[in-house]
């Protein structure tokens, strides 16, 4: 009986902190000029706030994409053998 109780302890305190997290920490609002933008923590995106709305979902200006190609070049190094880099 004590194991189901300290079960549903602990299931009670996971609840009451994701519900705290939720209400107080989930977003972060930055202030830029006259705009102010709402910064989801958990999924990065950001949008614009317009009258208490999210009116400009857009993703966060820290996430990006990068396309690079590598290519390997050959050298002529001492005894005349080709080696890769």
């Amino acid at each position: 009986m004590s194991k189901l109780i300290v079960f549903v302890g602990v299931l009670l305190f996971l609840g009451a902190f994701g519900a705290a997290f939720q209400l107080f920490g989930r977003y972060n609002y930055v202030v830029d000029g006259q705009a102010v933008w709402r910064v989801d923590r958990l999924t990065n995106y950001s949008c614009l706030m317009v009258e208490q709305q999210c009116v400009i979902p857009t993703h966060s200006p820290s996430s990006s994409t990068s396309l690079s190609t590598s290519t390997s070049t050959l050298y002529r190094g001492s005894g005349g053998h080709a080696k890769k880099t």
